[in-house]
């Protein structure tokens, strides 16, 4: 059996000789907003925004669309995907989209083992599904980050291609398992 220790800090060694995994962790506390002298402007946090993702996209000459709503949306392998903002200071965002079309109820088992499977695999995409009024079966898929710090232009592209391609891989997924 492992023993497991604790240590105080104090017992730490200097900073210089102390235990990558240490600072590692450290990584994980309220991290510092202030730009660090020289910088690359990409790895500079900055609050997230709509017109931060719209430059996104037109950096990549993607085609989108807004809503009604005022969601931003775009279609990727014939899923639609909607890049949502939430939270009290638009800090949270949410990717989602639906799978095309729907599912005939008679399949619901084998949708309920894809989504299991896919989450007992990865964290993201969180995926769900429902039955409308006419009995349907629906699928939807999401990948959501807090972002409270800001986020740099590098992790927001990383993000919305992790959001993308996950959530159309579940998707896949569910095509070969029910044969569409």
């Amino acid at each position: 059996m492992r023993e497991h220790h604790l240590i105080s800090t104090s017992a730490l060694a200097p900073t210089s000789h102390r235990d990558p995994t240490l600072s590692l962790l450290s990584r994980f506390s309220r991290p510092d907003p202030t730009p660090r002298a020289g910088a690359d402007s990409s790895q500079v946090l900055a609050p997230l925004s709509q017109d931060r993702l719209l430059a996104l996209f037109k950096e990549r000459d993607w085609r989108y669309f807004i809503d009604s709503d005022g969601d931003l949306g775009g279609i990727w392998d014939d899923a639609t995907f909607y890049f949502n903002l939430g939270g009290q200071k638009q800090e949270v965002l949410r990717i989602w989209a639906q799978l095309p079309g729907t599912i005939d109820a008679s399949h619901l088992e084998q949708v309920r083992t894809v989504l299991d499977t896919s989450h007992r695999r990865s964290a993201w995409p969180t995926a769900c599904y429902r039955i409308d009024d006419d009995g349907e079966v629906r699928v939807f898929a999401c990948h959501a980050v807090d972002y409270e710090y800001g986020l740099s232009d590098l992790q927001l592209a990383q993000h919305v291609d992790c959001a993308i391609a996950t959530v159309n891989g579940l998707f896949a997924d569910l095509n070969e398992v029910l044969g569409r």
